[in-house]
């Protein structure tokens, strides 16, 4: 876990705020379309187990899971 948290926190804090993005997108998802609850919900497991499968330490894979679900998935702003 120790590792996980110096790989969030590394580089101006760019990972945490990648994380409360793609978690304020999934959960917005629920709150604002009910009837995909379900759908959000699977999304919600399927980011939380492909985070965890990362290496903590591998900074190229946690920046493609992050333009993955943020600007593939959600199109969030890449500014």
């Amino acid at each position: 876990m120790g590792d996980t948290i110096e790989v969030i926190t590394t580089g101006e804090y760019g990972y945490a705020v990648s994380m409360y993005n793609l978690w304020g997108e999934l959960t917005d998802w629920v709150e604002l379309k009910p009837a995909e609850e379900d759908l959000a919900k699977a999304e919600m497991v399927r980011a939380a187990r492909e985070w965890l499968a990362l290496n903590p330490r591998d900074s190229e894979a946690a920046r493609r899971y992050f333009d993955h679900w943020l600007h593939e998935v959600f199109h969030h702003d890449q500014s």
